[in-house]
């Protein structure tokens, strides 16, 4: 997969893709309704990845449904094309999950990214359904200034389009980079990534116990593999 033709096609599917990303305020996401929410994140053993998606209700922090996956992963990792990497063992979760939730957290950029097509949105563009980007670091775009604030944020543009957020979580410490994935507006997607926000954590409450859930099963996951 490091051929230059290979990735060339592929930088072409992405664009296309990204043509395809819808932007903007979904009725079904009114905020005051808003109840149920799911966080995925991969993790990697070697070839192996593993999956999980937990969710959430909203207000009370109830989990509802945990799953993991388990599964090999042939795609490389190769930098801005993660989503032939993290697409499959995501919707192998996704297809496991039977509680139906109203948006998704993914680990990973949505439209921040240099084509228009991080993970969260060629997920959300798979599912059909919306989904918000939150990543740990910037990977393309320019800050409209560094927020300082708790709960503050500020635009992050690239070729002269805003293409997400820096948000500032409510404890201090790093921002957290938020983007539309596919399905909702940037200015929804931040509001309901500070919803889902504890004051005392960086990461929003569904992707924090998608991560621990991940972690433990890698752990769990390594230690039987050594074993036999």
């Amino acid at each position: 997969m490091n051929d230059l033709q290979d990735l060339t096609a592929l930088k072409a599917k992405q664009r296309r893709l990204a043509s395809q990303v819808v932007q903007k305020e979904e009725p079904i996401l009114d905020l005051l309704k808003l109840r149920v929410i799911t966080g995925l994140d991969v993790a990697y053993s070697g070839t192996t990845g593993i999956a999980s998606a937990v969710t959430l209700e909203v207000h009370t922090n109830k989990i509802l449904e945990m799953k993991t996956v388990i599964t090999e992963v042939n795609f490389p990792y190769i930098p801005t094309f993660l989503s032939y990497r993290e697409l499959p063992p995501l919707l192998s979760v996704f297809k496991r999950l039977t509680h139906p939730s109203e948006v998704f957290l993914v680990d990973g950029h949505g439209i921040a990214h240099p084509r228009g097509l991080g993970l969260a949105s060629h997920f959300g563009l798979e599912i059909g359904q919306p989904t918000i980007g939150i990543a740990k670091k910037r990977l393309i775009g320019k800050p409209e200034f560094w927020p300082e604030q708790p709960g503050e944020w500020a635009k992050l543009t690239y070729e002269g389009k805003t293409i997400g957020a820096i948000l500032r979580p409510k404890k201090t410490g790093k921002p957290i980079f938020v983007s539309v994935g596919h399905l909702i507006s940037l200015s929804k997607a931040i509001k309901i990534v500070k919803l889902v926000l504890s004051s005392q954590q960086r990461i929003p409450e569904p992707l924090r116990l998608a991560d621990q859930l991940t972690r433990r099963k890698k752990r769990e996951f390594e230690c039987r593999k050594g074993k036999s």
